[in-house]
């Protein structure tokens, strides 16, 4: 019982943090939007570049204050999302220890490992979390053989509720182009997937790398 309100409990700090995080996004994709906006004289400010003209003064073509004052903020919004995603890592890390302690009584599903060099086909036994804390941002739509998703499991159908520190954040397109970005940053590292097939939760493990097709992970995700 006081795993079960643990868990509840950290499911609740990791609706509050994403909402902030959610937040800080969006926030900085207004300030992103308006930087890189005509200005009303039809110059673009940018995200960054000088304000000042030949001679030294303030350019007359722009909002120079304003401008200023938005990329300062964007500035300092990246740096608490950074901090922000920093206790979501660690929240996750707790998540995925409890979850540990839970499966214990739970029924074990197979589900294939990555491959290494020169390794034939193999399977790994994982625990299933009873309860899923995240909600599936996108579905598997295609697999393609011999892809770092297809090594780490991944089915057609399957839905996905986190990849490393990535979960559901605005939605769309966005929470894809989050994967992709994780994905680049951790290429050729051992990264945790938690997937939904049917109503059973697999954890995978999946090693984001180049092959001989597109991108780092071989599968086509549709977001939900």
């Amino acid at each position: 019982m006081e795993l079960e309100e643990k868990q509840e409990d950290l499911k609740q700090q990791l609706l509050k943090l994403n909402k902030a995080r959610e937040e800080m996004e969006r926030e900085m994709s207004d300030i992103v939007d308006f930087l890189q906006s005509p200005q009303p004289s039809g110059v673009v400010p940018g995200l960054e570049g000088n304000l000042i003209d030949d001679e030294g003064f303030p350019r007359a073509d722009m909002d120079i204050h304003l401008i200023r004052i938005q990329r300062n903020k964007r500035a300092l919004l990246q740096t608490d999302h950074k901090a922000k995603m920093k206790e979501i890592e660690a929240l996750l890390l707790q998540i995925h220890e409890v979850y540990g302690k839970l499966a214990k009584t739970a029924p074990l599903t197979t589900v294939p490992a990555p491959l290494k060099s020169g390794e034939t086909a193999k399977s790994v036994e994982v625990a299933v979390a009873p309860e899923s804390i995240v909600q599936p941002f996108a579905v598997v739509h295609e697999v393609t053989p011999s892809s770092p998703g297809e090594k780490a499991g991944l089915k057609v159908g399957d839905k996905i509720l986190q990849v490393g520190t990535v979960t559901k954040g605005v939605g769309g397109m966005a929470d894809l182009h989050n994967v992709g970005a994780y994905l680049q940053q951790n290429e050729n590292q051992t990264v945790a997937l938690i997937a939904l097939r049917g109503t059973k939760q697999l954890e995978m493990r999946l090693v984001p790398s180049k092959w001989s097709g597109n991108g780092l992970l071989g599968c086509h995700l549709v977001p939900i």
